[in-house]
C-alpha cells in the first residue's frame, strides 16, 4: 500500500478527533517507522487559537509544503517547530483555520505608506491617494482593541513611498519621494513619538531613494534598496543607529532591488520581491547584521511579485497581495514563508480585496493589511483586512 493510501487510511481512523489550542504545546501525530500509521500521543495541541477538528474534512491529505509525501520515520505536531530530541524541524505540512475580517476603514484612501506599530496600536503615515503622483502627509492611528481611528499630528514632509521602522516606541519615517510624474527622492528622516504625538527630524540617509525596505534588528535600522524614482535601482544598505543617530554603510544587497517587502525573525532580515533594473521581479534575500554583516539567497517566491507587503509572526513570515508588474491588476493572494531550515512556502486563506503598495502590521496575533490599490489608475483603498492565523501543522525528520 502506498503512503499516500496510508495516510488517508489513518485519517479516515482519527477525522472525529476535535482539539482546541494552547500555546506552545504541541500534539505529536507520529508516523510509525514500519507502517507508516499514525498514533496520536496527546489530545492537547496547541497553534492559532480556537477550536480545531482535525484532520479538516474526510480525504485529506498531508503532504510537505511542496507537496510530497511525508515521509516514514517523521513526526508531525501542532503548535511548536521546536523538535524534539534525535529529530530535526523540516517544514510546514499544512496550516488550518486561517480567515480574514473586513474591519473599519482607513479614514484616507492611500497606498505607499509608511508603517509602525507601538503599544498596540498601528500607524499608517504619508503615502499617496493619487494613481501616478501627490503625496500626503495624514497620519492616521488605528485601535484594533476598539476598531477605531483617529487624526494624530501629521507628517511634517508630505511624502509616499517612503521607508520605516520601530524603536524604542518611535516610528522612523525614512526617504520616499515628493512632487509630480515619478517625482523626486528624499532622504529626510522624521521620527514621530505616540506618546506625545510629537515629531523630530533626524539625521539625513547618505542615499536619497524610494521604495527602500526597512528593518530593525538589535538596536539598529537597516534601510536596503530602493530606486532614485527613476532607472536605477539602489542594493545599498545603510545602518541607522537611533541613539547616536548617525549613518554607517553595511553589506549591499546582492541586486538592486525596489518596492521590496520586508520581515525579521530571529535577528535576520528577509527581503521579498520587488523589481529591478530589467523591470523584473526577484527573489528572497537575508542579510545577518554585524558582525556578520552578509547576504545569503534563499527559496524563489512562488510567484515573482513586487509592491507587496509582509511581516512576522511566531518564527514565520506572512506575504500578503502585490503585482506581477504595477501597470497589471494587483494580487490578493497571503503566503506563509517558513524560514531555514525549512526554507518553504505554503499557501493560505486569499485576502478578500486584492491590493499592492499596501502595509501590513501585527496586533494581538493578528495580523492588519490596510490600504493600497487594486489596478494601475485605480481609486486608492481605506480597506482594512484582520488576518487570523491558523494551525500550523509543523513535521519533523529523524536524524
Amino acid at each position: 500500500m502506498s503512503l499516500k493510501h496510508l495516510l488517508i487510511s489513518c485519517i479516515a481512523l482519527i477525522s472525529c478527533l476535535s482539539t482546541t489550542a494552547s500555546a506552545q504545546r504541541q500534539t505529536h501525530l507520529y508516523i510509525d517507522d514500519g507502517t507508516g500509521n499514525f498514533t496520536i500521543l496527546t489530545a492537547t495541541p496547541s497553534g492559532g487559537g480556537g477550536t480545531l477538528t482535525f484532520p479538516p474534512g474526510a480525504g485529506t491529505v498531508l503532504t510537505t509544503a511542496n507537496g510530497g509525501a511525508i515521509p516514514f520515520g517523521a513526526y508531525l505536531a501542532f503548535g511548536s517547530n521546536s523538535a524534539q530530541s534525535g529529530y530535526t524541524y523540516s517544514g510546514i505540512s499544512q496550516s488550518f483555520g486561517n480567515s480574514w475580517a473586513s474591519m473599519a476603514s482607513d479614514p484616507t484612501a492611500q497606498h505607499a505608506c509608511a508603517i509602525g506599530v507601538v503599544n498596540n496600536k498601528i500607524y499608517v503615515i504619508g503615502g499617496s491617494t493619487a494613481p501616478v503622483s501627490g503625496q500626503i502627509n495624514n497620519n492616521n492611528e488605528y485601535d484594533p482593541s476598539s476598531n477605531a481611528w483617529t487624526a494624530k499630528s501629521p507628517l511634517p514632509t508630505a511624502r509616499r513611498y517612503m521607508a520605516s521602522a520601530v524603536y524604542n516606541g518611535i516610528i522612523y519615517v525614512i526617504g520616499g519621494s515628493i512632487g509630480s510624474g515619478a517625482g523626486t527622492p528624499q532622504s529626510v528622516v522624521e521620527a514621530y513619538d505616540p506618546s506625545s504625538d510629537s515629531w523630530t527630524t533626524e539625521a539625513s540617509m547618505p542615499t536619497a531613494r524610494q521604495s527602500a525596505a526597512a528593518a530593525t534588528i538589535n538596536g539598529k535600522i537597516y534601510v536596503v534598496g530602493g530606486d532614485n524614482c527613476g532607472s536605477t535601482f539602489y542594493s545599498n544598505n545603510e545602518e541607522y543607529d537611533p541613539v547616536a543617530n548617525t549613518w554607517t554603510t553595511r553589506a549591499s544587497i546582492p541586486n538592486g532591488w525596489s518596492t521590496s517587502a520586508v520581515a525579521v525573525v530571529n535577528g535576520v532580515m528577509y527581503v521579498l520581491g520587488g523589481n529591478d533594473n530589467s523591470n523584473t521581479y526577484v527573489q528572497n534575500a537575508r542579510y545577518t547584521p554585524p558582525p556578520t554583516d552578509s547576504w545569503t539567497l534563499g527559496s524563489n517566491l512562488p510567484t515573482a511579485t513586487g509592491d507587496a507587503c509582509a511581516t512576522s509572526l511566531n518564527g514565520n513570515i506572512y506575504f500578503f497581495g502585490g503585482t506581477a508588474n504595477p501597470s497589471d491588476n494587483s494580487f490578493n493572494t497571503a503566503t506563509q514563508y517558513n524560514p531555514p531550515p525549512a526554507d518553504n512556502y505554503i499557501g493560505l486563506a486569499s485576502m478578500p480585496t486584492a491590493t499592492q503598495a499596501a502595509v501590513a502590521a501585527v496586533v494581538n496575533g493578528n495580523i492588519f493589511v490596510i490600504g493600497g490599490y487594486s489596478s494601475s489608475g485605480s481609486t486608492r483603498l481605506t480597506t482594512n483586512q484582520e488576518y487570523t492565523p491558523g494551525i500550523s501543522l509543523y513535521w519533523f525528520t529523524k536524524n
